[in-house]
Formats: C-alpha cells, structure tokens, sequence
C-alpha cells in the first residue's frame, strides 16, 4: 500500500449504524488516492469488539453486542455493483512515439477508463482491446488533408489492472498501457486520443483465492 507515516485516532460509522466508533489507525502514503488514507480495519478491531464472524452461500458477515445492548451485525462483502459492457480507453497525456526501428518506438502511458471510480473493485481485472489509430505517413503534423493518414494500432491485447489517480482533485479510473509504433513515421498521440476498449474480467463470482474458510479461520470467534 506504501509507507506507514504514523498513527491517528480515526472517527467512523459503520453503513447504517448511529454509533461513531473510535480507534487507531495506521495512515498510509497510497500515491494521492488519496494523500493519506487509513489502513484497512482488521481483526484487531474485530477482537476488541468481541465479534462473531458468520460464513455462508448468502454472504459472510460479522456480529457484537454493543454498549446498548444490541446486536450489530455487518456484511463483509463489496457493495460496488456489477458493471458490464465496453469502455473507452483515451491517452491521459500526449506521447510521441517515434518510427519503428528507432530507440523512441515504444513506451509506457497511462490511459482514462470511461467507469465511474465507485464502480471499480479492487480484484476486478481489465481486458483491453486496441482501436484504430492513424499517423501522418509524411511525417506532416500539421497537415489538414487526410490522404496520407495511415491506419494502425498502438497497443496489443492485454490484461490490465486498474488504478485510481487524483486528476484535478476528482478521482479517476486508469491503466498504464504499454505502446508501439509499428509504421515508419511519427506517432502523435494528443490526450483524449482513444487508442483502446476495455471490458471487465473480474466480477463479483469470481474466485480470487482457492484457500477454504476452514485453513484461514478456524474459529468463529475472533
């Protein structure tokens, strides 16, 4: 996640419940998702708390009695919802790709992906697929005709993990794409230039650990 830079006494309520809870946290430098951001809630919380986790087909959750009296109980699954369908994919910041052969042909950019952040969950995975993109066969930049733009691709079929970066103080959703020039003139990718599409592999069915409840918990009470 990133260094640690200290500890801090973090304020929080639980979705739906009254009760501010009190506890200290780790903050952790995450790359301006933001500056700092405290770390995940853990067991030690759960202990302190005297919680009962429950597993099944339904849903996993984790239960306490609180000061009152009464029994709180809370989901441990994401709430982000399913999200399906064809993304756009569209250069952050411009890049100039040199003609193939040459030591400038390649290089490494990070794209925007057209999903809103509250849609992204942390195990999902990016398939991306290029678009077309043209060139000046005559190296003309600045040429107003489109007789000499040739038809080409900048990246290759991949699998990507996404990101969210600070951009203008608003979240958004990213993924570093590497490129390539494959025609023998310059590649002028302006930002905004869509370059690829991206649909989603990882929803929420899909196993990301084959470690069963059994080997990482074998007892209900934390």
């Amino acid at each position: 996640m990133g260094p640690n830079v200290g500890l801090a006494d973090l304020k929080f309520r639980f979705v739906g419940r009254p009760e501010v809870m009190d506890w200290p946290v780790e903050i952790v430098y995450n790359g301006g998702v933001p500056v700092t951001v405290p770390s995940i809630l853990g067991v030690d919380l759960l202990k302190h708390l005297g919680a009962t986790l429950q597993y099944s087909d339904a849903g996993d959750a984790c239960s306490w009695i609180n000061d009152s009296g009464e029994r709180v109980v809370i989901p441990m699954h994401c709430t982000a919802p399913e999200i399906s369908g064809e993304f756009s994919q569209t250069v952050a910041e411009g890049t100039l790709l040199q003609p193939s052969g040459e030591a400038g042909d390649k290089a490494v950019t990070y794209a925007y992906v057209d999903i809103a952040p509250e849609n992204v969950i942390c195990n999902q995975q990016f398939y991306c697929t290029p678009d077309i993109v043209t060139v000046e066969v005559g190296n003309s930049i600045t040429g107003k005709d489109s007789h000499d733009l040739q038809p080409t691709t900048c990246m290759r079929n991949s699998i990507l993990t996404p990101t969210l970066k600070l951009i203008n103080g608003k979240h958004r959703v990213m993924v570093p794409v590497p490129l390539r020039n494959h025609t023998d003139s310059d590649m002028v990718l302006a930002p905004g230039s869509r370059i690829g599409s991206v649909t989603i592999l990882s929803r929420h069915q899909t196993e990301i650990c084959s470690v069963s409840k059994e080997e990482y918990c074998l007892s209900l009470v934390v």
